[in-house]
């Protein structure tokens, strides 16, 4: 929750202090990548619902079908390259202690 406030504070700091563009910035690296995701997402959701019947199994497909549609989709567009490498070492991690 404080989060978006303080990175919301920095931008405006550097843009007060540098003249950083802070709408291009936010376009490009904050906006654009979660509208991606919301849309593809959300029409997978969709047509799952559309198209499903109202049981509980429907609700399992559509929450099991939605998670391996968000799981990548976040990776590769919500995640830096160091939050993907430092998401990478916590599963290495997790796998190399099932394994032993």
């Amino acid at each position: 929750c404080v989060y978006p406030l303080a990175l919301f504070m920095d931008l405006y700091i550097l843009h007060k202090y540098t003249r950083f563009p802070v709408q291009e910035f936010a376009g490009r690296n904050i906006i654009l990548p979660l509208l991606f995701i919301i849309a593809t997402g959300g029409s997978v959701y969709m047509i799952a619902k559309i198209y499903g019947n109202s049981s509980i199994l429907n609700v399992i497909y559509t929450v099991a079908i939605s998670t391996m549609i968000f799981m990548p989709l976040i990776y590769w567009c919500g995640l830096t390259k160091e939050e993907r490498n430092y998401l990478q070492s916590i599963i290495r991690k997790k796998i190399k202690q099932i394994s032993h």
